[in-house]
């Protein structure tokens, strides 16, 4: 189910459930996988920075994507994100960094 599941976590929805499975996201955001990767990204991008933080830590955006509650722009700067940690130009990861959505709050540093 994994692998099915990331092969279709964008554009759509999950396409190949069967009916025990559809049942185990019910109450999941629209796109749970796809959700997950983002924030997973986000610490992928702290980590780059230097900023080792706990897979429960959440800032930015990340509570609103786990719930559902972002769009399309966020989708966009989720995907610059990923294209930028895979370009492997420092400069390009602590410009981004610095960006509001993806900071670390010093709450989760201190």
């Amino acid at each position: 189910m994994t692998a099915d599941a990331l092969d279709h976590s964008r554009p759509g929805p999950f396409t190949r459930l069967d009916a025990a499975q559809a049942e185990l996201l019910a109450g999941l955001p629209h796109d749970p996988v796809g959700v997950r990767a983002g924030g997973n990204a986000v610490r992928d991008l702290a980590a780059l920075c230097e900023r080792e933080m706990l897979n429960w830590d959440e800032w930015g955006r990340m509570t609103e994507a786990y719930g559902g509650r972002t769009g399309p722009d966020y989708d966009r700067l989720i995907d610059t994100l990923a294209d930028t940690c895979a370009a492997d130009d420092p400069a390009a990861l602590a410009r981004l960094f610095a960006d509001p959505h993806f900071v670390v709050p010093g709450h989760l540093t201190g």
